[in-house]
């Protein structure tokens, strides 16, 4: 087994789908709610992407 860097959009796209599928598993299906995608960006002042954070909302409510 070797670990690499790299960023394949595909493969990043397709772990998110099976985390998602699997957690959803866990749920039961009384609580299961509407779900919304969250991105946090960090940028530094020459507009560099530092990090991004990613989060999957379940049970949203807007006020």
């Amino acid at each position: 087994m070797k670990i690499i860097q790299q960023w394949k959009q595909s493969d990043s796209e397709f772990i998110k789908k099976k985390v998602i599928e699997h957690n959803m598993e866990q749920i039961p299906d009384e609580l299961k709610t509407s779900n919304e995608n969250v991105s946090f960006i960090l940028k530094d002042e020459g507009k560099k992407l530092l990090v991004e954070l990613q989060e999957l909302c379940f049970g949203i409510i807007y006020i």
